[in-house]
């Protein structure tokens, strides 16, 4: 087995080293604004060593006054209610219309309002606004009234929203986390949808130690957001606390020494999970992306690192599966993250993807830091496996970290602030002292990040595979750096969970309207390929598909490429969608009569040999798509049929002497049109 230590040039043979993916704050070149900057700092061998960071100068203190906390406003007053959003039961062929009639009358009658602008959200919702302002009574009345109209599912007053606060002291430095960062996940703008309520993010990492603002202690490693974990490390050597594996995933300090000196303790575990779930609004220190989710720490690094059995045992045993010799995870995470990999390039290990795909299976999601290498992320393992979603980091101006490992959508699969990062930790240089918060940059700051913004979505729905939550991904990213070395963008917690949300109502929709969103694009034809088109397709639902010939299944899948059994019957398709707990179907309208199909030539039939009376010359058949599966000849002189001539070889006679010979080749396939091809002539000499 494989094994994973921080800071280590030589090992046992076939080893590989894995470092907690997180850098020193020290000088760079990527500064971030109002925050010390942060570069990478080397072993020997060229690998990033986690290393805790001194207390930034310009925070406050850690236990300030209340005068020392962010400054507030006074809030103004509620602005008085004159909107009204209408939300029809299907699209509407002129929205603006037909809400001005549903509400104009009622509003006329209960409060002696006049409608002054209509402004369609979408096909289905539009907002009527009014010259009057409404009292509660009233606008429950407009509400009720507006809401029996036909055709009218709801009438709801619209409220006023603001910004979300918290009264976390370090909450103005969260770039990556409030509104204020450009290039932050603005999560908070997430939290009016979900806070990662219900969900557990198991953290894979150097343990968890006790902290105020994440544990709500500074005794305990388990309270507030941290629930019980375990501690996979099974060699004392490298644990720090005198056993192997237990139940008390407490870091005892990852500090070590070797011939290039003393490593101070990272405390990295700790501050990926404050970056996940610290506490929020508790007036101490800073606010976790989804600070409602419960961090279960899974102790897999210890002193220089981890092997890579205890990293798969933490990856099993936190997705809920069995380990021999362990109890049973009570509480399984529904998120995974592993802020850890390889320093030399390595290929995914056969048992690490088996342990992945077992977890993916389960619907837990795995996200994966991509590494600090400044090199492509697919040559480096976890996060090259498959079934992971793995995570550059970016900095406070939408470009990625000099240190972070790169690639396209396909070879990395999304970015994250992962630049000058604060978040929690202990104070102590080797063993815990006293609780702190620190900026650390790498990789190991970004998936954390995105670990976080699966929860939100889990939260929302907890069915969610990862493919699901990848596409929500993808499909919301923020533009920033290039997407050749970015992923799909930078992730964004707000329009993720915005756009599941919307998906989950589309879905609630779907479920009641009538079938015949979808149709059949391609031409129904034999050897053609028909493809499942939607009108509208909800993002992150699934999908399942039934082709039928004439009423019959016949397949599944989103395409359907027609065979010969295929010809002059009809096609259909039947899709059925689920996300959320609704379900919906829709049946296409029956094709046309499926055609014959066409034999393309891509190079023509030839005749090749000596065109000298008593020689034999031959035919080459030509090349076709598809492949034929009967080829008949015809030689020809002067471009007329030679009685007899039928084989693909032809011994010309006295009778061939000054005259022109060819070949024709006539290829058939079942379902397909014959069809045929004539070679170029030669002249036979006299």
């Amino acid at each position: 087995m494989l094994s994973w230590r921080v800071g280590t040039a030589a090992i046992a043979a076939l080893s590989l080293v894995i470092l907690p993916l997180s850098i020193s704050s020290a000088t760079a070149d990527d500064t971030v604004p109002d925050t010390p900057s942060a570069s990478p700092s080397a072993s020997e061998s060229g690998s990033p060593v986690a290393t805790a960071t001194p207390e930034p100068t310009d925070l406050p203190a850690l236990d300030p006054s209340p005068s020392a906390a962010a400054p507030t406003a006074t809030d103004p007053s509620e602005p008085a209610t004159k909107t009204i959003i209408v939300t029809f039961d299907k699209a509407q062929s002129d929205p603006a219309e037909a809400a001005q009639a549903a509400v104009a009358k009622v509003a006329d009658q209960v409060a002696d309002a006049r409608v002054t602008k209509v402004a369609p959200i979408t096909d289905s919702m539009v907002a009527v606004t009014l010259d009057t302002t409404l009292t509660a009574a009233e606008s429950a009345q407009v509400e009720s009234q507006v809401s029996d109209a036909k055709g009218v599912r709801a009438a709801d007053t619209a409220r006023w929203f603001r910004p979300t606060m918290t009264n976390d002291i370090y909450y103005n430095y969260l770039w990556n986390v409030t509104n204020a960062g450009i290039y932050g996940t603005h999560a908070e703008s997430a939290w009016p949808i979900s806070t990662g309520a219900n969900t557990v993010v198991g953290v894979i990492d150097t343990g968890i130690t006790a902290h105020p603002d994440l544990t709500g202690s500074d005794t305990s490693v388990i309270g507030g957001n941290v629930i019980a974990g375990y501690d996979f490390i099974s060699d004392p050597a490298f644990a720090g606390d005198g056993n192997g594996r237990d139940s008390d995933p407490t870091d005892t300090g990852d500090f070590y020494t070797d011939r290039l000196g003393q490593h101070t303790s990272s405390w990295h575990g700790t501050h990926v999970s404050g970056i996940i779930a610290a506490l929020t609004g508790n007036g101490a220190g800073v606010a976790g992306v989804a600070p409602d989710a419960k961090v279960e720490p899974l102790r897999a690094l210890g002193r220089g690192g981890g092997s890579e059995t205890d990293v798969i045992a933490a990856i099993l045993w936190g997705a809920g599966l069995p380990v021999k010799g362990l109890p049973t995870n009570s509480r399984p995470a529904q998120v995974l993250n592993l802020s850890l990999g390889n320093t030399d390039p390595s290929p995914c290990g056969g048992p690490m993807q088996s342990a992945i795909d077992d977890a993916t299976a389960k619907g837990v999601i795995v996200v994966v830091a991509a590494g600090n290498s400044s090199a492509a992320a697919r040559k480096y393992s976890p996060a090259n496996c498959r079934n992971v979603i793995s995570v550059g980091s970016t900095n406070s101006a939408g470009q990625l970290a000099s240190y972070s490992n790169y690639g396209g959508p396909t070879e990395l699969t999304i970015s994250a602030p992962g630049d000058g990062i604060l978040s929690t930790i202990n104070r102590g240089s080797t063993t815990a002292t006293y609780a702190g918060y620190s900026y650390m940059s790498g990789t190991s700051m970004a998936a954390p990040h995105v670990a976080a913004i699966a929860a939100l979505l889990k939260s929302v729905e907890p069915t969610l595979l990862t493919s699901q939550v990848t596409e929500i991904l993808r499909a919301t990213a923020k533009a920033g750096c290039s997407k050749s070395a970015c992923g799909s963008g930078i992730a964004q917690a707000n329009t993720a969970v915005a756009t599941l949300s919307s998906n989950i109502q589309s879905a609630e929709t779907a479920s009641t309207e009538p079938t015949g969103t979808f149709t059949i694009t391609g031409t129904p034809r034999v050897g053609s390929t028909l493809s499942a088109s939607a009108a509208r397709s909800i993002v992150s639902a699934a999908y399942g598909y039934e082709w039928s010939r004439n009423g019959a299944p016949i397949a599944s899948g989103p395409t359907l490429t027609l065979t010969a059994a295929d010809a002059n019957a009809v096609i259909q398709v039947r899709v059925t969608g689920k996300l959320a707990g609704y379900s919906w179907s829709s049946e296409s309208s029956p094709t046309s009569a499926v055609g014959p199909g066409i034999l393309s030539k891509s190079k023509s039939p030839t005749a090749t040999g000596t065109f000298r009376a008593g020689k034999t010359v031959s035919a080459s058949k030509g090349t076709w798509s598809p492949s034929p599966s009967s080829y008949s000849y015809r030689w020809l002189r002067n471009g007329k049929s030679i009685s007899g001539a039928t084989k693909s070889k032809y011994k010309l006679t006295s009778k061939d002497r000054g005259k022109k010979i060819s070949v024709r080749v006539t290829v058939s396939k079942p379902g397909y049109t014959t069809t045929s091809a004539t070679s170029s002539s030669h002249s036979v000499k006299r």
